[in-house]
């Protein structure tokens, strides 16, 4: 009887302890799991603002090239004129 008792004990403690290394377990892998979650989103989020940067960047760049080539178009359409001007006036 004592034996019945004592692998009946050990039975019943064995499996305690299973279920809360299982549980332990579990929650281990719900908190790497969340883990990951928020570093997935973070990595997103700093994807979409380096992007929103790059493209705003681009923007300014371009609008700058195109001002500048503006202003030498108009520089040179200028000296142009000024030199007409000079051949035909003679000055």
């Amino acid at each position: 009887m004592k034996k019945i008792l004592a692998v009946g004990m050990l039975f019943l403690t064995n499996t305690v302890l299973a279920q809360g290394t299982m549980q332990n377990a579990g929650e281990k892998v719900d908190k790497a799991a969340d883990a990951t979650k928020k570093s997935t989103k973070k990595a997103a989020s700093d994807t979409v603002d380096a992007t929103k940067k790059a493209a705003s960047d681009a923007s300014t760049a371009t609008k700058n090239g195109t001002t500048k080539a503006a202003d030498s178009t108009k520089t040179a359409a200028s000296k142009t004129d000024s030199a007409v001007q000079k051949k035909t006036t003679g000055n």
